[in-house]
């Protein structure tokens, strides 16, 4: 019977051929949280060949006058990088994961995830200081929960989905600027579920929605550098969400709110809140333009655009 090889050089893993019974090889991922060097693993990935490496802050860090700081230098600032805490890399060969994991610990998180899926068999998970995820796109279906030890799902019906139409309107003033959006989803009692968007690529712009900036994002800043993209012109943009939240934690069914707040240099500010009962029907609702929105459609089903 055919087997394969596991080689493990300080974390950074490279497989080739079957694991245990002819299966993927099932590499635990610890969470940059953990205390404990035999702390459980969150989750695992099921690896047929290719590497796995993970980079992170917690084990190397060093500190000073109270304060931590990570061994990883950035590059542009010559400061320790305070983004991402830690990155976790799966590639076809041991280097590429290796210099990725440490390069996306120094990157913004928008930008590392669109270099991974950029590049084929490369998939990753990164972790903010706050305990948010974010992963590649192909991340979620190549892992299994160490809890269950199956695949994460959406709790949602099978193949649903939120799908959010938005436009960003051109209106006829003087001095016209992009405006400054933000889209996310909280529960009724207004807790944050999922941001799904902000359009405008920093912190000054993105204290411009001061309702999604003081509720929310000043006391989560990695996820400003997580979904943080260029304001758009005008014209209609699609946004998607799966049924996880920005822990990376599936939500259940029930009632929640779509917020959206839009900002204008030189103009005014609007908001917007949109009941969203995800349950197992379909559901669809639209909302008409109104000062710095254009028309929104909203639809809950089993189609994804």
């Amino acid at each position: 019977e055919a087997g394969g090889i596991l080689l493990d050089i300080g974390g950074d893993i490279r497989v080739s051929g079957d694991g245990k019974n002819g299966q993927p090889w099932k590499i635990g991922v610890m969470s940059p949280e953990g205390q404990a060097d035999n702390e459980a693993p969150s989750v695992s990935v099921l690896l047929e060949g290719g590497a796995i490496a993970t980079s992170g802050h917690s084990a190397r860090s060093f500190e000073v006058e109270g304060k931590q700081y990570s061994h990883i230098i950035d590059s542009n600032t010559g400061w320790p990088v305070s983004g991402t805490h830690a990155a976790t890399v799966v590639a076809p060969d041991a280097l590429t994961a290796d210099v990725l994991a440490t390069a996306f610990t120094a990157m913004k998180v928008v930008k590392a995830i669109d270099l991974a899926e950029s590049m084929e068999g490369v998939e990753c998970l990164l972790s903010g200081y706050d305990g948010r995820q974010y992963y590649s796109e192909g991340w979620r279906g190549m892992t299994i929960a160490n809890d269950s030890g199956v695949k994460a799902e959406s709790l949602w019906p099978e193949g649903f989905g939120l799908s959010v139409d938005y436009e960003v309107p051109k209106l006829r003033v003087s001095k016209y600027r992009a405006p400054y959006i933000a889209i996310w989803v909280s529960g009724t009692d207004r807790s944050l579920v999922k941001t799904l968007i902000m359009l405008g690529e920093n912190t000054r712009w993105a204290e411009e929605n001061y309702y999604w900036w003081r509720r929310y994002a000043r006391k989560a800043p990695s996820l400003v550098d997580a979904i943080s993209q260029p304001s758009r012109r005008p014209g209609r943009y699609n946004i998607y969400w799966d049924g996880f939240d920005d822990f990376g934690n599936a939500v259940p069914q029930g009632d929640y709110v779509l917020n959206i707040e839009a900002s204008r240099e030189h103009g005014g500010r609007t908001m917007a809140k949109i009941e969203l009962p995800l349950l197992k029907k379909k559901y669809r609702t639209r909302r008409k333009a109104e000062g710095e929105l254009g028309g929104l459609v909203v639809e809950y089903s089993d189609k994804k655009k």
